[in-house]
């Protein structure tokens, strides 16, 4: 029997079939976006994670360029607060894209008047466990301060400090989520 022979309604199963094929693959295919987007926005799928750094980063040179030449020291220490060093773990590299907002904070820091000392604090996102973690977290401050006296800031204006003590309390899992590195007057 050909198909010209074939009732319609014999006719019409194939592109019925068909239609069903085609709506089960579209709905898995929506399903498979879903499944997808919800893994990315946890951070399960590779993402640009530089990107709220770079977006922080750009805010925050924006903020120093911005402040007028006579700023108080509290409007300075403010937009440096809003910067990110995005320190890998484990390590008191620099990274690359703390450089040109350390470099525009260097500018800002000469400008104020030299008897005007700033602590660099490092933070450790979570709690140390060994003297290690200790000495990396020290080590993270005075690679900003190096930073910043390579900048052309005079040694002694700046104070590196690591801290294990600034943690949130609403921290529940223990792991400090806040900036690794922050500014304060010194005292």
């Amino acid at each position: 029997m050909d198909s010209a022979q074939r009732s319609p309604r014999a006719a019409a199963r194939p592109t019925a079939k068909r239609s069903a094929t085609t709506l089960w693959s579209g709905a898995a295919l929506v399903i498979l976006i879903g499944i997808a987007g919800a893994l990315f926005s946890l951070g399960f799928l590779e993402q640009d994670a530089g990107k709220p750094v770079r977006t922080a980063n750009a805010k925050a040179t924006q903020v120093i360029q911005g402040l007028p030449s006579n700023a108080e020291l509290s409007a300075l220490i403010a937009a440096l607060n809003q910067m990110v060093v995005p320190f890998v773990p484990g390590s008191h590299a620099l990274p690359a894209e703390a450089e040109p907002v350390l470099q525009v904070a260097a500018q800002r820091i000469n400008a104020l008047p030299p008897h005007t000392r700033i602590d660099v604090i490092a933070i450790a996102t979570t709690t140390p466990s060994s003297d290690a973690d200790h000495w990396l977290i020290m080590e993270r401050a005075s690679t900003v301060v190096a930073y910043l006296e390579k900048q052309g800031v005079a040694p002694g204006r700046l104070r590196a400090i690591g801290s294990t003590g600034m943690r949130p309390s609403s921290a529940a899992d223990g792991v400090y989520t806040g900036p690794l590195v922050v500014f304060r007057p010194h005292t």
